[in-house]
């Protein structure tokens, strides 16, 4: 691999990443410091982040996990789990879940802490099953008597996305809606993760314009990065 320079920024060093093929961001997040690593990965999104990660040496992956949230390396694990082209592959943490019981001031005292470190958009609930049962707009939240529980304030019965569903369906499901995050569920109900809408349009983006790129030969693996004995394999058969 050539001598690529290193960004020094979190932001710089994610748009560096986000040029090559996973397995050459992963060659050069062996020899870049993890705590550099966590954060360009992070701002890189689940989908892009959990495949470079998949491709690390097992001492780099446990050095950057370790400066990462529990809940984010779960989750980037998890998401591998589902289908390429899913809405599953593009799940952040579902970071405020609270019980129906839960008293609004309860819930406004834990978001506090929360939002000093994750992007808040809504609260979840959820029951002892785990299973999707409310969504709590902030706006409610804040007006709301103190002693009321959320079971009481939520909008019941939400939407929400199946983490199986291929992008192209889930496109569809969301035409209309346009909300800044959507619930993902598993196939029984139980709440796994969130999905921003500006990743879900995005990515799906990039698949409608690799579409059209492998008609005349180009595949959506290719990067600016891409070897061309690697572009020469790809194309080969429409050369």
């Amino acid at each position: 691999m050539e001598q690529t320079e290193i960004p020094s920024s979190p932001e710089a060093f994610a748009q560096a990443l986000e040029r090559l093929e996973p397995a050459a961001s992963a060659q050069l997040i062996e020899n870049v410091e993890p705590s550099l690593s966590a954060a360009a990965l992070r701002l890189m999104g689940p989908k892009s982040a959990s495949e470079i990660m998949s491709l690390l040496s097992e001492a780099a992956r446990n050095a950057v996990n370790a400066l990462l949230p529990s809940e984010v390396s779960a989750q980037w694990r998890l998401n591998l789990t589902f289908p390429k082209g899913s809405v599953g592959r593009l799940m952040d943490p579902a970071w405020a879940v609270f019980s129906p019981e839960t008293e609004v001031r309860s819930a406004v005292e834990s978001l506090r802490g929360i939002v000093k470190r994750e992007f808040i958009t809504y609260a979840w609930v959820a029951g002892a099953d785990k299973k999707l049962a409310g969504v709590v707009v902030m706006r409610d939240l804040l007006f709301a008597d103190p002693s009321r529980p959320l079971s009481e304030i939520m909008l019941k019965d939400p939407f929400s996305l199946k983490a199986g569903e291929p992008l192209m369906e889930a496109m569809r499901m969301v035409l209309n809606r346009h909300f800044p995050v959507y619930p993902v569920t598993s196939g029984s109900g139980e709440l796994i993760g969130a999905v921003r809408g500006g990743r879900l349009f995005e990515a799906q983006a990039i698949e409608i314009s690799a579409q059209a790129g492998s008609m005349v030969g180009v595949e959506k693996e290719e990067k600016l990065s891409t070897r061309w004995t690697r572009s020469f394999k790809y194309r080969h058969p429409w050369l």
